[in-house]
């Protein structure tokens, strides 16, 4: 077996990676792009590597930590995928983006000296990657619950 089928079967043995990831790391290692794409090619082949994969466990585990979806498709677009195949994750996942905004603020509440500091609510959920839309909305109903 070739030095850098073994080290892609290393790297995919510890997480999903995709394609373009895959190869940048074994092409940082020193391996010639002929070798790269060839053992990328076998991993693919043998079922080892697939960026539909790593798509999906990439939008599980960022939507866990709370990440809006324009920051989990710039990063999918890093890592190779087209918009297409973002927007096919997306949908796959059914998230409700306003209520995973709200569930972040609540979550993140201690940041928010009071219920009225919707400026940095705002900031903070646009930095995690939300649509303005979706904070507005998130926002919207959060206050109205707390009305209540």
């Amino acid at each position: 077996m070739n030095q850098d089928l073994q080290k892609a079967l290393r790297l995919l043995a510890m997480r999903e990676h995709s394609a373009v990831e895959l190869q940048q790391k074994l092409k940082r290692a020193g391996y010639i792009q002929a070798d790269v794409d060839a053992a990328i090619t076998e991993c693919q082949q043998q079922g080892y590597q697939s960026d539909d994969r790593f798509a999906v466990q990439f939008c599980r585990v960022n939507i866990e930590k709370g990440h809006g979806p324009l920051k989990m498709a710039y990063a999918l677009k890093q890592h190779g995928l087209t918009q297409d195949e973002i927007e096919s994750y997306f949908a796959q996942a059914q998230v409700d983006w306003v209520e995973l905004a709200r569930c972040v603020v609540k979550k993140q509440g201690w940041r928010f000296k009071s219920s009225e500091d919707s400026s940095k609510k705002m900031r903070f959920l646009l930095a995690r990657g939300f649509p303005v839309d979706v904070i507005r909305l998130s926002l919207k109903e959060r206050s109205e619950y707390e009305d209540r």
